[in-house]
């Protein structure tokens, strides 16, 4: 800008020079490849696709899992303790097994299973190991055992008892089952697992807690023996193939 006030009309001499400011370079807009394009819908979609999978594998399995731990604890406490004919009084537990499961070991009925849990009566502890303890308890006057699991044991108890409800197991020289249940005693769930009742513990608690003397050994040995020529006799039998009487 210039300026003059030396004569009238002073500005008619003057020849202002106008500066032109640089202007910024334009952009031109940025375009997308058809290929960019197709990634950008293909990726997020691929991805819902994962999760939505993720997610209904996941609500599937929780599904599935929880029907049968439901089956297997025997549905709704309203089913609990029906009035049932097996349960008349005077009736044994071996009794009620072998009219329920014909021999298949699979235990009574998912509704007899719990009427017998709720009526027995906790004794005394005989054992303690990794995954609980095991208690003498007292059913009409019959002594079973029971094992009672923790609840964050469920996976051993719900497999344990799987086993046993889907095998046939029932031997004589099996452990018999009889129930299984899940009882709240106010603080936190316990995983029952009934069976048979053996006073004298497994083999080795037995040779734990009794001393054998030169004689006992001897007759013991002997046994042992005998036991093992039948089998090996039953062996032989088998492969000529005889008919063998099952009675044996």
């Amino acid at each position: 800008m210039k300026c003059c006030n030396k004569e009238d009309y002073c500005n008619i001499h003057l020849m202002p020079e106008l500066t032109l400011r640089p202007q910024a370079a334009i952009k031109e807009p940025a375009y997308f490849t058809s290929l960019e394009i197709a990634a950008f819908i293909a990726i997020p979609t691929l991805i819902l696709c994962i999760v939505a999978g993720a997610v209904y594998f996941v609500h599937t399995s929780y599904h599935r899992r929880d029907a049968a731990h439901r089956h297997l604890r025997h549905g709704d406490d309203a089913l609990e303790a029906p009035e049932h004919p097996l349960l008349n009084k005077g009736v044994s537990l071996k009794h009620m097994i072998e009219m329920t499961t014909s021999g298949s070991g699979s235990g009574l009925p998912l509704l007899v299973q719990r009427s017998i849990a709720r009526q027995i009566q906790l004794v005394e502890i005989i054992g303690q190991g990794r995954f609980g303890e095991v208690w003498r308890g007292r059913w009409r006057g019959e002594n079973v055992a029971v094992k009672i699991f923790s609840s964050r044991e469920e996976r051993s108890w719900f497999r344990e008892a799987e086993i046993y409800q889907t095998v046939m197991l029932r031997h004589d020289n099996i452990l018999g089952f009889i129930a299984a249940d899940n009882k709240d005693n106010g603080t936190w769930t316990q995983l029952w697992l009934i069976t048979d009742y053996h006073e004298y513990g497994s083999l080795f608690d037995f040779l734990g807690r009794n001393t054998l003397d030169t004689n006992g050994m001897i007759h013991m040995a002997c046994r042992l023996q005998l036991v093992l020529l039948i089998f090996i006799w039953i062996s032989w039998e088998h492969k000529v193939n005889l008919q063998l009487p099952t009675e044996i």
